[in-house]
């Protein structure tokens, strides 16, 4: 499913016709002997039945919203709908009652006598519960005859036609060459023609005249920024967080992003799947990473003395109800509270969607985290300068003969991702000439103890200390310091006190000697508590009778600070490696948590995931523009042809 491509008014003009083609279809389709439930019951329950027995209320303990709960007893201990019987339907006599009091529906304009027959027959039918219409895959059907036939030019055309002669209406005339070319240029680009385009369409008598002034606008740099206007409306993009501060936020990196998928004709499968799910594919790449800000775009509220994880849930159910009203046209936003009234979605089925979201790292903080961090590249240029700099003034001071280079960390530095694949332990940077192994999980899954970072080989007999900057929003964190094994001997713990919004440093000894697989473990009580978030963020190996610092090279490390605070950061979508539990919220209220939600799924109504695809964000993103969706294609397709 492309999104445009060269020669992409044939793909743009075919996609168009395809939806027109069914959407008109579907409306001419010739229509059945027996009740049709769609066109003909559903409208009824819609309009007439389901304000008091559907999603929202049920008097009676009666719903029509679901088949399986029609069919039921209420509380008259009678069934509304018994299949094959209108006589011994409840249903059938209360809309037909003589008694104002006792008719349905109640202190309302009764039934006419057509739709109570209606009602009659469809039971009589077995009253099936059709699916409905728009969540049908869509079907082709035959081109309609009119005339004059050889006006149509594509299959949108006969369907147009068509209609035009049901009402007894001509065609329009062709539009003028001038009248032309403004139109696909505003289309195109959302930019007028100049007047030398204009003179030069006007003049060039090819044949293939308008395929070149096609071309050559797809080919514009301002096709990508119309069409990216269009998705960054709906991707709700803005250069700040919202609500009554509304500071600044630095996203724009996804605004370019957009727009240079467009004009690199970027197919829309694989346009939609690294929005929603670009972190989450094998070794993603900057650019998969920065597509991921699509859900970033959520406000974000800073103001002092409100609860975090209210508005994180915020941001969560916000990117529900925007993916099911960007890709689905469907509104959601109902279903957070009770079932739909009119659309076939449970709450459950809400909270199992509410799923795939819930889990990611974000938390509605000051610091955006996660985020992707880079460097313009004068920028990077001066940051490496210091460290080589550095690397010279401080030969002794640094254990560089045992670890890698300073071009490897340049090489590690430039561009790089603020994550460890440890969930509350993050932004780990390290200074000086080592390196370490990533995070590691802990085999025993202790939750405190999740993670641990490994030193390979160190010789410890020229270490005295080792320093961690970290920032504790509890009061339950510390740090252990084990040689050789996760579970070796202990060479010291810290205790980490509560640190408010600033980072602290704290040391201690290394008492060792000789090399060593050196293991920091960090242990937090409250790791599953936005609370208790902690970040350990530098590590600093002190050697011994290291002399102090001179003023020169203070001076270059306070370059090299200056000059990474300059950092471009990008929010972007993370998944946390320790899973949330997800809970349904009764009555949408996320302080009040029902049944717990096992895994997380799409609507049962719908096709489902594949077996073996993981309940993740990919999974869903993949599913969205899977061909079994019956939904996606039409949407977009839909979107478009608006646009137009």
């Amino acid at each position: 499913m492309q999104l445009l491509l060269k020669n992409r008014s044939l793909l743009l003009g075919g996609a168009l016709l395809a939806g027109l083609v069914l959407l008109l279809g579907l409306e001419m389709g010739c229509g059945k002997k027996e009740v049709d439930f769609n066109t003909q019951i559903r409208p009824i329950l819609n309009s007439k039945c389901l304000s008091c027995h559907g999603g929202v209320k049920r008097k009676g303990d009666l719903s029509l919203l679901y088949r399986e709960e029609a069919l039921k007893a209420g509380e008259s201990g009678r069934a509304a709908i018994v299949p094959g019987k209108p006589d011994a339907s409840e249903l059938m006599h209360r809309i037909t009652h003589h008694d104002p009091e006792e008719r349905m529906p109640r202190k309302k304009e009764p039934l006419t006598a057509a739709e109570v027959e209606l009602f009659r027959n469809w039971i009589k039918e077995g009253a099936q519960w059709e699916t409905h219409w728009a969540y049908q895959p869509p079907k082709k059907y035959r081109l309609p005859a009119a005339r004059p036939a050889s006006w149509p030019t594509n299959g949108i055309d006969h369907f147009v036609l068509a209609r035009l002669n049901e009402a007894g209406l001509q065609p329009a005339p062709p539009a003028e060459r001038h009248q032309l070319i403004r139109r696909l240029s505003l289309d195109l680009t959302g930019l007028p023609p100049s007047p030398e385009e204009v003179q030069a369409f006007l003049q060039d008598t090819s044949a293939n005249a308008y395929e070149k002034v096609v071309d050559r606008l797809l080919e514009s740099p301002h096709f990508g920024e119309k069409w990216a206007a269009m998705w960054l409306d709906l991707a709700r993009y803005a250069d700040s967080k919202g609500y009554e501060k509304d500071p600044y936020r630095s996203i724009w990196k996804f605004r370019d992003w957009v727009i240079k998928a467009f004009n690199n004709d970027m197919p829309f499968d694989q346009f939609t799947v690294e929005q929603l799910a670009g972190d989450l594919l094998p070794e993603p790449g900057r650019q998969q990473l920065i597509a991921t800000a699509f859900h970033r775009n959520t406000m974000n509220n800073t103001e002092g003395g409100t609860e975090d994880e209210e508005y994180r849930i915020a941001s969560v159910i916000d990117r529900i109800n925007t993916t099911w009203t960007v890709w689905q046209s469907t509104t959601m936003e109902c279903v957070q509270c009770h079932s739909h009234p009119y659309d076939p979605f449970k709450q459950e089925d809400y909270y199992k969607f509410f799923d795939f979201f819930n889990q990611s790292m974000d938390a509605d903080l000051d610091d955006e985290f996660p985020f992707l961090e880079e460097f313009k590249e004068e920028d990077q240029a001066k940051i490496e300068e210091f460290l080589d700099q550095i690397a010279r003034e401080e030969p002794g001071r640094s254990i560089a003969a045992q670890l890698p280079t300073v071009e490897k960390i340049k090489a590690a530095l430039y561009p790089r991702v603020l994550i460890t694949d440890c969930d509350d332990f993050q932004d780990l940077e390290l200074y000086g000439n080592f390196t370490a192994t990533n995070w590691a999980r802990n085999p025993n899954n202790i939750p405190e103890k999740h993670f641990w970072l490994k030193f390979s080989q160190i010789d410890l007999s020229s270490i005295s200390h080792i320093s961690y900057t970290f920032k504790a929003a509890g009061d339950q964190a510390a740090i252990e310091l084990r040689l050789d094994r996760p579970d070796g001997p202990l060479l010291h713990r810290l205790d980490l006190p509560k640190t408010a919004r600033n980072y602290q440093q704290i040391t201690g000894e290394v008492k060792a000697t000789g090399l060593h697989d050196l293991f920091v473990i960090p242990i937090n009580k409250q790791i599953n508590a936005p609370e208790g978030r902690l970040t350990l963020k530098e590590l600093y190996l002190h050697e011994k009778g290291a002399p102090p610092l001179n003023a020169k090279q203070m001076a270059l490390r306070d370059s090299l600070i200056h000059y990474r605070t300059k950092a471009i950061r990008t929010p972007m979508m993370r998944d946390k490696s320790l899973k949330r539990q997800t809970f349904v919220f009764e009555r949408g209220n996320w302080m009040v948590k029902g049944k717990p939600i096992e895994a997380a799924a799409v609507p049962a109504y719908l096709p489902q995931l594949p077996p073996q695809a993981p309940p993740n964000r990919l999974s869903m993103a993949r599913w969205l523009v899977s061909p079994d969706n019956p939904l996606t294609a039409r949407v977009i397709v839909n979107r478009f042809w608006e646009q137009v």
